[in-house]
């Protein structure tokens, strides 16, 4: 996604997500809810919580949605304890890498060019041999997690549940249930602003007990309800991240 967001944009609303992003900055200032400044070079960790961003004038940002398998191969190694961390690229294993595509970032002539530069910097990181086994691990997981119940996932990987929620926590950084949860909403969301059915037909077809259950977690994992959420957007809406879901799912 490319970013070029005027003055008048004054904050972003993200949901909970159970990817990752990857984000470059190159221009004005973006403070995370606590007021911590985010860095312009940044690797953001799956976070079971919904997040804001408050922009600080105008903003011009280059980012990748990151599926949870690639997330171990630039961390080079666990996200135990990682779930809802922001870290900076530089602090990775590739840093001077990711200096350098910063770099031809700031040169390219236009969004297409640097989106194009972005995705050649990633791709050899994820395609390097030696996290190849990992890569197969990851996806072997989330297969299960998206197949099964979370009782019946264990014995699909040969794990015990103590086995499998250190397994997740380290490849996915959320536990199985935050990462199921998180999906599940996930799919509620896409579906709600691709079709015009009811609360009660969302909440049946997505497993939720009830249209309670389901604005429930609705609120707490994308941080507003379904109406909120579902009404048209007006220019510079903090929740315009949906719209780029809607459009990658």
């Amino acid at each position: 996604m490319a970013l070029h967001g005027d003055s008048a944009l004054h904050a972003s609303q993200f949901p909970a997500l159970s990817d990752g992003m990857l984000t470059m900055r190159l221009a004005g200032d973006v403070h995370q809810a606590d007021g911590q400044p985010l860095p312009a070079n940044a690797l953001i960790l799956p976070h079971a919580q919904p997040r804001a961003y408050l922009h600080l004038g105008a903003v011009q940002v280059l980012g990748l949605i990151l599926r949870p398998a690639a997330l171990p191969c630039l961390l080079g190694g666990s996200l135990t304890g990682l779930a809802g961390c922001t870290l900076p690229l530089d602090t990775l294993p590739d840093a001077a890498h990711w200096r350098h595509t910063h770099q031809q970032l700031a040169e390219a002539p236009d969004d297409t060019e640097r989106l194009a530069r972005l995705f050649s910097a990633l791709r050899p990181i994820l395609h390097a041999p030696r996290h190849q086994a990992n890569l197969h691990a990851c996806q072997q997981l989330i297969q299960a997690l998206a197949s099964a119940p979370l009782a019946a996932t264990p014995p699909m990987l040969g794990l015990s549940l103590r086995q499998l929620q250190r397994r997740s926590q380290a490849m996915l950084g959320l536990t199985p249930k935050q990462y199921q949860a998180t999906q599940r909403m996930q799919a509620t969301l896409l579906a709600a602003l691709r079709t015009p059915g009811t609360g009660a037909d969302l909440a049946v077809h997505h497993g939720f007990f009830d249209q309670s259950h389901m604005a429930r977690e609705l609120r707490r994992l994308a941080g507003a309800p379904l109406r909120e959420l579902r009404a048209p957007q007006p220019p510079h809406a903090p929740h315009w991240p949906l719209q780029v879901g809607l459009h990658l799912g």
